[in-house]
């Protein structure tokens, strides 16, 4: 060849080198880009919480139906961890900060419609002797059978929660009504009188209940279950199957 053909023929070469590895690259991109989005967005859920959505509207090769899956297992995940953070495994009601989530729902409500509401909070009476008794599943048992029948006893638009323990809360809307607020605290505590049917044997239990009332008691959540909470402290000294409301000064007077 001539050194000019020689010349062209190396940089003919050299250009489909370039080319293939090109193209090679390329196609190490396509096979790995999918394995980084979802490492991304597995790693920035798992550290921050932030859902990231994957590209997953490119879905006929192989790398669109892995991430297409991949955005269906962190948004399942996302799921089941939501509902795990509100709700009570026990007994599968929604849990404390649930509850507090929706009395400060219900506060911006009634703010708005000028409507009154009641927080409820309620436990039971020596349950740790029922425990140390009857043995922890036993007590689990009871705790179960109570939430139901509470929740029984509860009208559908009223907000029920399990706090911990054995205590027990509720919001009830529209409570303009003083004798229909004592309607259902005594509905409540009549719910006890016929024995609970727990591993065979019929378990009789009692239930205090302490009341706080938007707005004549208190404005925010904090108050509210802090004062719902000191008039059950004041029902539990009277007996049990007692209600109290709450009065002025009672917090002081628990101190």
């Amino acid at each position: 060849l001539s050194p000019e053909a020689a010349r062209l023929a190396l940089l003919a070469a050299i250009v489909l080198a370039a080319c293939g590895a090109g193209l090679a690259l390329f196609g190490l991109y396509h096979l790995l880009a999918p394995i980084t989005l979802t490492n991304a967005s597995l790693t920035a859920y798992l550290q921050h919480g932030r859902l990231l959505e994957l590209p997953t509207h490119h879905t006929t090769d192989d790398a669109g139906l892995l991430m297409a899956n991949a955005q269906i297992i962190i948004d399942r995940l996302d799921s089941a961890l939501r509902y795990v953070s509100h709700h009570d495994t026990l007994t599968g009601l929604p849990n404390r900060a649930a509850f507090s989530e929706r009395v400060r729902q219900a506060l911006l409500v009634a703010r708005r419609t000028g409507q009154p509401l009641a927080v409820l909070v309620m436990d039971l009476v020596d349950f740790s002797n029922i425990n140390h008794t009857y043995g922890h599943p036993s007590g689990d048992a009871l705790l179960k059978a109570v939430a139901e029948r509470l929740n029984g006893h509860l009208r559908e638009t009223d907000a029920f929660s399990r706090l911990g323990d054995d205590r027990f809360g509720a919001v009830l809307f529209d409570a303009r009504s003083v004798d229909g607020l004592l309607a259902c605290a005594n509905r409540l505590l009549e719910a006890f009188v016929h024995p609970f049917l727990v591993e065979g044997r019929d378990l009789y239990a009692s239930l205090n209940i302490g009341i706080a009332l938007y707005p004549a008691d208190a404005d925010d959540v904090e108050h509210l279950l802090r004062n719902a909470e000191a008039a059950l402290a004041q029902a539990k000294k009277r007996g049990r199957n007692t209600y109290q409301f709450y009065a002025p000064g009672l917090n002081a007077k628990l101190q």
